[in-house]
């Protein structure tokens, strides 16, 4: 039923998104053509005078140059000997541009005087040199008023310590999305290999579910629809999308495996488990909270206040808030059971790879970058990696100190509940030479 909910949300905003993308009218400019029209035509001399860099980003080390150059639009038709471009400078997209650098990333870079009225423009060269480590984006003003200054013509410039640092950070980066895809593979084939879901929680399953639902509705629509990218630029005027290929993959590569998950807990032997009230409500409020804000941004969306990015970044804060509290249910069901049986240790062991991967990538991106404060700027990160590997430190501790997957963990069901029993009583029950009969083939799972 969850499952079925969440599709129908996710393929109702698809279509509604879809359908209105087509039947906005492109946004034009005075003289009736299209931005995306306009950026490609040749600027008339009466139009302001604007920049174009030969590059956009640009990657050097520590004492590294890299040679570039800038093209103005057209010529100024009334300029003095005291007019000059001078360039800007931004430590990150959203704060304040400046004429000086608050820390020196760079070199300065040299005030250009104007030529002379009707000069022709050629491109005019400049350096960039690699003082310290981290980010800057410039850009291009002037003092004649002709000159326009937009703030989407600039180069942002990423000065590192070493780019081997970067190839190792690349590396880690993928190693912590393979771990955190692999992590739920070793519970699939456990419940395969037992054809019982006895021991997994199904409020643990609800929540991936859910949670993978909102994560592949943020990472698609950023990635792959551009009316919501438009918006994120003119948010962001200087700002990166923050979403890649891989993480669109990653989510509904998970979405997928959680989904069959969810099936395996309808076709195998459960033993009485369900949804807990409190999951069950926990679940329906998030999908109920995520269909109000679609339909009321799809029926009111400007007179609400409401955007598609808006939307969307609601369902990243549900991903959050869901992995802040998944994993509570089956600890505390390890815990009321004093047995871990039926939950996958190769889960657990991948899974605190994934975050102890994810959080070193960020310390060698903070260090590589000296930007320590990004530990702190992208919170969500930084919290998904610290939570999973406290809880799962905590499944190790009940695994292997606690209680463990066979000593005085057998499941028996009785009357149609899961319960525990010492493995001394009632051993020859169904459930017991059920369980005893795949131990060995499942022990490393």
């Amino acid at each position: 039923m969850l499952a079925s909910k969440s599709g129908i949300i996710i393929t109702f905003f698809l279509v509604i998104l879809a359908a209105q993308s087509m039947m906005v009218t492109p946004t034009t400019t005075t003289g009736g053509t299209t931005v995306e029209e306009e950026l490609f035509q040749t600027i008339d001399e009466t139009e302001p005078i604007t920049v174009t860099f030969s590059q956009t980003d640009v990657v050097i080390e520590v004492g590294e140059q890299a040679h570039l150059f800038f093209q103005l639009s057209g010529q100024f038709s009334n300029s003095t000997k005291d007019d000059y471009l001078y360039f800007t400078y931004q430590v990150e997209a959203g704060e304040a541009i400046t004429s000086k650098q608050r820390v020196p990333v760079i070199g300065d870079l040299a005030r250009v005087w104007l030529p002379s009225t009707n000069e022709t423009y050629h491109a005019m060269p400049f350096v960039i040199v690699g003082l310290t480590p981290g980010h800057l984006i410039i850009g291009l003003n002037c003092t004649n008023p002709e000159f326009e200054n937009r703030p989407d013509r600039f180069v942002r410039i990423q000065v590192i310590r070493s780019r081997w640092i970067n190839v190792i950070n690349f590396t880690v980066g993928l190693l912590y999305v393979f771990c955190w895809s692999a992590s739920y593979y070793p519970q699939t084939w456990l419940n395969y290999t037992r054809k019982s879901v006895v021991g997994l929680n199904f409020d643990f399953v609800g929540f991936n579910i859910m949670g993978f639902i909102v994560y592949s509705i943020f990472n698609v629509g950023l990635y792959w629809v551009p009316p919501l990218q438009v918006m994120y630029h003119q948010q962001h005027p200087r700002g990166v999308i923050p979403v890649q290929l891989a993480d669109c993959i990653f989510a509904l590569h998970c979405f997928g495996i959680t989904i069959f998950q969810g099936i395996q807990c309808f076709i195998y032997e459960r033993g009485g488990q369900k949804l807990s009230i409190i999951g069950s409500l926990l679940l329906g409020g998030m999908a109920s909270f995520l269909l109000i804000c679609l339909i009321l941004t799809a029926a009111c969306g400007a007179t609400c206040g409401l955007t598609w990015l808006q939307f969307i970044y609601f369902a990243s804060y549900l991903k959050l808030l869901i992995t802040l509290v998944k994993y509570v249910p089956q600890a505390y069901m390890n815990y009321s059971r004093k047995s871990t049986w039926g939950w996958s240790i190769g889960q657990v062991y991948l899974d605190f790879s994934g975050g102890f991967l994810s959080i070193a990538q960020m310390l060698l991106l903070a260090y590589n970058y000296n930007d320590w404060d990004s530990l702190l700027g992208d919170p969500t990160k930084l919290g998904l990696g610290i939570v999973s590997i406290f809880y799962n430190i905590l499944f190790f501790m009940q695994h292997y100190c606690f209680y463990g997957p066979s000593t005085g963990g057998i499941i028996v069901i009785d009357g149609g509940s899961v319960t525990h029993s010492d493995a001394r009583v009632n051993s020859n029950s169904n459930a017991y030479q059920m369980e005893k009969s795949t131990d060995e083939k499942t022990r490393l799972l």
